[in-house]
């Protein structure tokens, strides 16, 4: 009986000693941020503008909730400062926490964005998972979508990204993904390159290229899947819409539509000296065919054919994919890190930037279409 009175009274004791949990943030004593978007303006400021949120207290007429989404924009020196001019001004304190997209402008992007980023790194509350996004112009423009609407425009983008992304059409990337490279140089970035189409709605026009940690080109809608696939980031599907005829009288009937169903790549890199460096790319496509409107399945014959023709336009739109990474100065597919691994000696010769746009691309890519439709 005594030495269940000492044990109760020892665990009793030992409670006072727990500190509890001192170190919360409450939603309720918040303003989240989920969006946020930087420019440059006059006299290399910055303008920040960001969507908040707040979560409503019950009352005793109304529940509780999530206010609308609102825009608001601070002019400062630093990223750093913008955050303090923000939470001078809203109700509750600032929380970027929650934030899902990080917003670009172009022209901000063609400076050292790194230094933009250095926030982000060094605060521990900061979510590196947000996405990274370079406008075609200016960043606000995206942040202010859906202003007047029930819109959360960082949910929206985000999740339009993530759709794209299992479509080949953007990398999966974020502000963690893309630190390494940034930081150590021998392969470049790229990041989606988006556009408002009209008070509600954006679109991905393209990727964004990088060279180091600035925006020096892009590669337009249309051939960026087949980049992704070349820098081998296939994602769940990989779908192409591709001319074949010119003479059909029904103007659907001179197109095909594929799906890219296996990526087989093949990087040989031929170094003789830091003035003769050549890169040879050879890929084996493997397709589905999901719309032909002829009749199947087709001969052998014309499926070799329609093989050539699709490897022939695939090798010619992947000739103007690496003239755009050479105008760009932009080692996206990671060539440096190569020569640095296995030909050290030309790697330390000179400034691998200054070589770069000297290189020679040797690229083919053959196609084999596996299925014809649902039964071939």
């Amino acid at each position: 009986m005594i030495l269940r009175k000492l044990i109760s009274i020892a665990c009793i004791a030992s409670l006072l000693t727990l500190s509890g949990c001192w170190d919360q943030h409450l939603l309720k004593d918040v303003t989240l941020v989920k969006s946020a978007g930087i420019d440059l303006v006059e006299d290399e400021k910055y303008l920040v503008s960001v969507t908040i949120r707040s979560i409503q207290e019950p009352t005793s007429t109304e529940e509780a909730g999530v206010s609308a989404p609102k825009t608001m924009q601070v002019e400062s020196n630093t990223i750093r400062e913008a955050r303090d001019l923000l939470d001078r001004r809203i109700g509750k304190a600032y929380d970027s926490s929650k934030l899902e997209v990080l917003v670009l402008g172009e022209e901000l992007a063609k400076d050292d964005i790194l230094l933009l980023l250095d926030v982000f790194y060094r605060n521990p509350r900061s979510p590196l998972s947000t996405k990274l996004v370079i406008s075609e112009g200016e960043a606000q423009d995206i942040i202010k979508l859906g202003e007047g609407y029930p819109l959360q425009i960082g949910e929206y983008i985000a999740d339009l990204l993530s759709s794209l992304e299992g479509e080949t059409e953007v990398p999966n990337e974020n502000i963690q993904s893309i630190s390494a490279r940034l930081l150590s140089g021998g392969e470049d970035i790229t990041l989606p390159l988006i556009k408002p189409l009209d008070d509600v709605t954006a679109t991905v026009v393209g990727l964004a290229l990088f060279d180091g940690t600035k925006y020096t080109g892009k590669i337009e809608h249309q051939m960026s899947t087949l980049f992704l696939l070349m820098n081998g980031q296939l994602g769940k599907n990989a779908r192409f819409s591709k001319k074949i005829h010119d003479d059909k009288e029904v103007n659907i009937a001179n197109y095909i539509t594929i799906d890219v169903t296996g990526v087989d790549r093949d990087l040989q890199l031929v170094a003789n000296s830091v003035d003769d460096i050549t890169v040879k790319l050879n890929f084996k496509f493997d397709v589905d065919v999901v719309e032909l409107p002829v009749d199947v399945p087709m001969p052998i014959s014309e499926v070799r054919k329609l093989n050539k023709k699709l490897g022939d336009l695939f090798t010619k739109e992947a000739k103007i994919v690496t003239d755009r990474l050479l105008e760009a100065n932009s080692d996206a597919l990671g060539i440096g890190k190569r020569i640095h691994a296995f030909h050290h000696d030309i790697w330390k010769e000179k400034d691998w930037k200054e070589v770069y746009p000297n290189i020679k691309f040797e690229t083919n890519i053959e196609v084999r279409i596996d299925q014809q439709g649902i039964l071939y």
